[in-house]
């Protein structure tokens, strides 16, 4: 999921640090930052109405979890780990 990179593109164009979002959602600063992990629906419909008042436009949730672009395809590949030898 790609919550935690929507999230901070949103705080950026908001001008709001997690915890200026934390108080506009309702939501505690340690929510917030778990939100940006793995969330509950009702904690990202909160997320996404602060945001809506805030910029003016309509935020939704499927926002905060959509793919960001330039990103397809990129999905879940990571560095490979170097195997830890036996000790």
């Amino acid at each position: 999921m790609h919550i935690g990179f929507n999230m901070r593109r949103l705080r950026s164009e908001a001008g709001w640090s997690k915890e200026d979002l934390a108080v506009a959602a309702g939501l505690s600063s340690v929510r917030v930052i778990e939100i940006s992990g793995r969330a509950r629906l009702d904690s990202l419909e909160a997320i996404a109405s602060a945001f809506t008042a805030k910029l003016g436009r309509e935020v939704t949730a499927a926002e905060l979890l959509a793919e960001p672009p330039g990103v397809a395809g990129a999905r879940n590949q990571r560095p490979a780990r170097r195997k830890r030898r036996a000790g």
